[in-house]
């Protein structure tokens, strides 16, 4: 095999780690203007409302079942879901597979009113099947203490680029009541992370538990993590953020998006300005960022929603 061909193998095998596709969020939430890229950054602003009911109120409770079905895919290593698929006996298989969700499940924090575990799965969904930016570690199923929120960074994407430059991306999840509160602490979490100074554990972690369904796939991208390696080389660290926040006035969508999205892009403006602030202040200018703010009626409804789509499940 030539080296081009080995190359070729590495990308489709790579693409083939996506799991599924945005079909099924794109009529739940809605992008009423188009990505923005800040001026003189690499930071990439997308935002994303909530759909509403015929009756104009914002479908959070459908939004938050939907996200329970992906729990599966999001807690669940490839090699363990593959194992459970080579299973001959369907009789078997289907308990495995039963065991499985059941496991996942256990995972989420029930206890704590404040978790944030709701804005990761939603940040997993965004990165995955809407930017076709799939999971390399679930750091979910390294849990030791179910009530315990895992540590470090939120999730971890990979992208491998036409160049064979290997983008990381280390993620961020906040849900908060206003968006000042949300913005800084999003990005006093995440820069660390993109400078190098508290992404210690989470390479280990990498290093140690990356699943990617594949051996020869997961020794081919361990190789990005080998400083001695070449491809180190080519090993661009990136940064996502989801960001959702409570408004006051929540628009009808799709009903009436023609009139909003003045109103939205005003706000998204000033929100881009914040942002803006805070990369300058962290020095992240030259790091590429992928932001996705989700604007919600209510964040507590959000919470609330997620834990009891994850309890009915």
């Amino acid at each position: 095999m030539t080296a081009a061909e080995e190359e070729f193998d590495l990308k489709t095998a790579f693409a083939e780690l996506v799991q599924g596709d945005w079909s099924r969020f794109d009529h739940l939430l809605h992008e009423p203007v188009e990505p923005q890229v800040i001026a003189d950054t690499k930071a990439t602003i997308r935002c994303h409302y909530l759909a509403s009911d015929p009756s104009g109120n914002p479908r959070v409770k459908p939004l938050a079942r939907q996200l329970s079905k992906q729990i599966l895919r999001f807690c669940t290593p490839r090699s363990r879901l593959n194992s459970i698929k080579s299973i001959d006996d369907e009789l078997e298989r289907d308990e495995a597979m039963t065991e499985a969700v059941l496991n996942a499940r256990r995972l989420f924090t029930t206890k704590q009113e404040n978790t944030g575990e709701g804005g990761e799965l939603l940040l997993y969904i965004l990165l995955e099947r809407h930017l076709q930016v799939p999971q390399i570690l679930s750091k979910l199923s390294l849990k030791t203490n179910t009530q315990v929120q895992v540590h470090g960074s939120d999730g971890i994407h990979a992208k491998l680029e036409e160049d064979h430059t290997l983008g990381l991306y280390w993620g961020e999840s906040k849900i908060y009541k206003n968006y000042t509160s949300a913005f800084a602490d999003c990005f006093n979490s995440s820069a660390p992370f993109l400078i190098g100074s508290a992404d210690t554990q989470d390479l280990f972690l990498i290093k140690e538990y990356a699943d990617l369904g594949d051996l020869n796939l997961r020794h081919a991208i361990l190789d990005y993590f080998d400083e001695a390696h070449p491809k180190s080389q080519k090993l661009d660290v990136r940064a996502a953020c989801l960001i959702g926040f409570s408004v006051d006035e929540y628009p009808v969508l799709p009903a009436d998006i023609e009139a909003a999205r003045i109103a939205i892009q005003n706000d998204l403006t000033k929100w881009s300005a914040n942002i803006l602030g805070h990369i300058q202040k962290h020095g992240i200018s030259n790091y590429q960022v992928e932001v996705f703010l989700i604007p919600l009626p209510n964040e507590i409804e959000f919470r609330d929603s997620i834990r009891s789509a994850l309890s009915e499940s």
